[in-house]
C-alpha cells in the first residue's frame, strides 16, 4: 500500500523489479527493456501517490525528474538502483503526508520551523517558545506523534537535504555540512555514514557519476 516503507523495502530486497517472471519483454535490449518498465512503474506510482494525497503537481514533477534520470542510465544495475530510489522517495513522501495529517497544530509549527532552520542550531527552548508548550511536554508530544525524538527528526531532515546537495550541487562537502547544521566535517561524515553506509565523499563519487545530466531541483521543497 502507498506509504508502506516495509513492503517497498521487502520488494527491493527481493529484486522484484528485475525478476524474470515479473518483467515482460518490451525490447530485446535489456537496458532499454528495463527503462520501458521503469516508465510504467513511474506512471503507476505517481497515480497511486496522488490518490494517497500527494499533490498532483509535485507527483508529476517528481515522476518527470526520475524518468529523465532513467533515460541517461547505461546499465541494468543503474536503472534498477534508480527504480529503488524512486519508489522509496515516493513512499516516504506519502508516509510523511499521512503522519502530518494526524499531527497537532503545535507539532506542525515545530516541523515547519525545523525545515526553515536546518542550517541553524535548533534548540528545544526555541521550539518550546514558538509552540507555546513546555519543553518536557513538547518532547513527549513530538515523540508520540512522530515516533522519534526531536533530535532524531532534525538529523533525518539534515541528512536528506545533505544527500540531495551532494547529488545535485557542486558545493564542497564542508560547505554542505555547515549549511545543514553540522558542527564539523567529521561529525557530518559520522552521521552520514551511519545513515547511508558510506561517507559523503564516497556517496558523491559513486552516485553523482550516473547523474551528470540530471537537472538540479529541490527534491525536498519547504
Amino acid at each position: 500500500a502507498a506509504g508502506d516503507i516495509s513492503a517497498v523495502e521487502k520488494n527491493i530486497a527481493e529484486r522484484r523489479f528485475v525478476a524474470e517472471n515479473g518483467v515482460g519483454t518490451l525490447s530485446l535490449n535489456p537496458v532499454r527493456n528495463l527503462k520501458y518498465h521503469f516508465v510504467v512503474t513511474a506512471a503507476f506510482i505517481t497515480r497511486l501517490s496522488i490518490g494517497s494525497g500527494l499533490p498532483a503537481e509535485q507527483a508529476f514533477r517528481l515522476s518527470d525528474f526520475y524518468i529523465r534520470r532513467a533515460d541517461i542510465q547505461e546499465t541494468v544495475e543503474g536503472v534498477e538502483n534508480l527504480h529503488d530510489e524512486m519508489v522509496l522517495d515516493f513512499t516516504r513522501r506519502v508516509q510523511e503526508l499521512r503522519c502530518r495529517a494526524g499531527q497537532s497544530h503545535a507539532i506542525r509549527v515545530a516541523i515547519d520551523y525545523i525545515y526553515r532552520h536546518l542550517a541553524d542550531n535548533i534548540t528545544l527552548k526555541q521550539l518550546s517558545e514558538i509552540t507555546e508548550l513546555s519543553e518536557g511536554y513538547l518532547s513527549r508530544q513530538f515523540h508520540k506523534e512522530l515516533g522519534r525524538t526531536i533530535t532524531a527528526y532534525i538529523n533525518e531532515r539534515r541528512l536528506e537535504r545533505s544527500r540531495t546537495m551532494l547529488l545535485y550541487s557542486d558545493e564542497s562537502i564542508q560547505k554542505i555540512a555547515v549549511e545543514n547544521g553540522f558542527t564539523s566535517h567529521s561529525r557530518f561524515t559520522e552521521y552520514f555514514k551511519k545513515e547511508y553506509g558510506v561517507t559523503p565523499k564516497e556517496f558523491r563519487k559513486t552516485r553523482k557519476a550516473s547523474n551528470q545530466d540530471a537537472p538540479a531541483i529541490d527534491l525536498y521543497p519547504l
